[in-house]
């Protein structure tokens, strides 16, 4: 296999032991000769062979190296089909990613093995749960060493999950802005002196904050580090554990968290929406990828999730955690939760700006489902009709989506407290633009006629004359 016929992961290139990189449609990771022998022993274990079983890490065979790369070996891990990143989880999906890292942190010590680091990018949703597929960030452990990945295991998941559950305040926004997470001096600042008695607050912020602000201790060298005995380590992870274990959100800053059981349908105009979406999903090829954009709870998503590959996506965090949680005690419906703000979505991050990849870049999907979503984007946000559906024709070439007009109780609502600055805002011209992007297959009145649901279908230009 010639070296080019390769595509190494963007960002992948951190970890010197090894990088991924993908033929075709398989999914491979280097070895450097150091850390054979340590992965080749690693993968015969009975922990690991039991995580892979469970769908907790990510199936991972040795292979031998048939590419033009050094090293006899190299892994092959299952294709997860789409990356979600930690500032796209919501709360639960990020404490049960917490939970998981600790979880594979003990048994890996129980084993003679040891996390080399703590992050959050360790993890990503595969198949109706969190998934550990960094797999050589496991490594030998050795009597007395301590874990190198205690603080970065705050900053990208304690952090942020004592934001939520303490403060009900969405760390999604403030994650994005930073790779390596939230850090102590900034979590700090969330907190009063009285919150010290709250589980780990005093321990893991409190003093992490005095230390990282300390000029003599960031001047200090540590020559010889101190040695922790296992039996220490192991009962830090569970201090850990037990801190992470009990966390809830209550989600009192939700809007939209009722809008499914308070909204203008009635409950025949909901019959026919969904007849519509089901119409839809059985014309889609089995299994075809659909996105869900402002999917809400994700009534839609369950129905076509059980034949079709869904990453449903909403703005506000505590829908997507009742989806989450939804989905996760039923894993055979094949659903991606994701927190998205298309106004301010995931964009292209990290090391040359190849590091982490902009949601746009990563959905590669057949369809899209659109539904009640228009006027919060173009009345709400001021974006005008057609960039709006160029947007949806940059995302999938058909999809459902749903006109709310102007006389709709919601779009009268946005408008309650300003001028109506959108006369373009008409079915007349949606309309006409939707027409220069997408055939309209179907259209299907509800709600008195205030919203119409419109099937769109690829629209195939004509080639022109002396041209392929």
């Amino acid at each position: 296999m010639l070296k080019d016929q390769l595509m190494w992961d963007a960002g992948s290139f951190r970890d010197p032991t090894g990088s991924v990189f993908f033929v075709d449609e398989s999914v491979y990771r280097s070895i450097s000769e150091k850390s054979l022998s340590v992965i080749a022993k690693l993968i015969q274990t009975d922990f690991f062979k039991r995580y892979m079983a469970d769908g907790l890490i990510i199936p991972t065979d040795l292979v031998v190296n048939e590419f033009n790369i050094p090293g006899s070996y190299v892994l092959q891990h299952e294709k997860i089909p789409f990356f979600s990143y930690p500032y796209e989880w919501s709360f639960y999906m990020l404490k049960d990613s917490a939970l998981l890292t600790l979880d594979i942190l003990k048994k890996c010590l129980e084993n003679g093995y040891i996390l080399k680091d703590g992050s959050a990018w360790n993890v990503t949703y595969h198949c109706g749960k969190m998934v550990f597929f960094d797999v050589l960030s496991i490594d030998t452990y050795e009597e007395g060493q301590t874990w190198d990945g205690y603080q970065q295991f705050c900053n990208e998941f304690l952090y942020p999950l004592f934001i939520k559950a303490y403060k009900d305040m969405d760390f999604q926004q403030i994650f994005k802005g930073s790779l390596s997470g939230i850090g102590p001096v900034f979590t700090r600042k969330f907190f009063k002196m009285r919150d010290i008695f709250k589980p780990g607050v005093f321990k893991h912020v409190f003093l992490n904050a005095i230390l990282a602000s300390s000029k003599k201790v960031a001047s200090s060298t540590v020559k010889n580090r101190f040695k922790l005995p296992k039996v220490a380590l192991l009962s830090i992870v569970d201090s850990l554990i037990k801190i992470v274990k009990p966390l809830e959100c209550h989600n009192k800053q939700s809007i939209w968290i009722d809008y499914a059981c308070n909204n203008t349908y009635a409950n025949s105009d909901e019959s026919e929406k969904m007849n519509f979406i089901k119409d839809f999903s059985d014309a889609c090829s089995l299994r075809s990828k659909i996105v869900d954009l402002g999917c809400n709870t994700g009534g839609y998503s369950l129905f076509a999730g059980k034949s079709h590959n869904v990453i449903s996506c909403d703005i506000d965090s505590s829908c997507i955690d009742a989806l989450y949680k939804h989905v996760s005690a039923n894993t055979s419906l094949a659903i991606t939760p994701l927190v998205l703000n298309l106004m301010n979505p995931s964009s292209s991050s990290g090391w040359d700006l190849q590091e982490r990849k902009s949601i746009l870049e990563r959905l590669q999907v057949n369809s899209f489902f659109s539904l009640a979503l228009i006027h919060h984007i173009c009345i709400a946000n001021n974006v005008p009709l057609e960039r709006f559906i160029q947007f949806l024709r940059k995302i999938a070439p058909k999809g459902v989506l749903e006109w709310v007009d102007k006389k709709d109780p919601m779009v009268q609502f946005l408008l309650r407290n300003r001028s109506d600055i959108f006369p373009d805002y008409t079915w007349e011209n949606f309309e006409n633009i939707v027409n220069k992007y997408f055939v309209i297959k179907k259209i299907q009145s509800i709600n008195n006629d205030l919203r119409k649901l419109c099937w769109l279908e690829e629209l195939i230009l004509p080639v022109e004359a002396g041209q392929d």
